[in-house]
């Protein structure tokens, strides 16, 4: 099917666009969203490996949902963005970017 095709060229642009945006997203969420004292290096590299697992669940999820148990792509795609969203948060706000308890 024409949506088959075009899978790969998804994915693909996922991963460019997330590739792309990370620096700026992470910047974001340590000055703006979190306000974070952490340091720079370790939070950062938290936050790649964190950006990746969440590549790698919303692909998963995604094959489970709609190709193993047959929900419609755009349901599944909304449910997984969504569950993914708070999980991300709530890692961010509680290991990533906990700030150092300054005396």
């Amino acid at each position: 099917s024409l949506f088959e095709t075009f899978i790969p060229l998804i994915a693909i642009s996922t991963l460019l666009a997330r590739c792309i945006s990370s620096p700026v997203n992470y910047l974001i969420n340590r000055i703006f969203v979190f306000n974070s004292n952490a340091n720079k290096a370790t939070s950062f590299i938290s936050y790649i490996i964190l950006a990746g697992c969440v590549i790698l669940a919303k692909m998963a999820l995604m094959t489970l949902l709609n190709e193993v148990l047959g929900v419609h792509y755009v349901i599944a795609n909304i449910s997984v963005e969504v569950l993914l969203f708070i999980t991300n948060f709530i890692i961010q706000k509680l290991f990533i970017f906990k700030s150092k308890k300054t005396n």
